[in-house]
């Protein structure tokens, strides 16, 4: 979860920036599969 949260940070601080154009709105769905994965894996494992 932390990673994905990342990663849209950086992508958000550089289109700030005007360094990199990234497509965060993309990024957004693993917000949310990230957090039910870890806990099936949990679960399981």
């Amino acid at each position: 979860m932390t990673a994905t949260g990342g990663v849209l940070i950086i992508g958000i601080g550089l289109a700030l920036l005007e360094i990199k154009r990234m497509r965060v709105a993309n990024l957004l769905p693993a917000v949310f599969i990230a957090p039910i994965a870890v806990a099936l894996a949990n679960r399981f494992f």
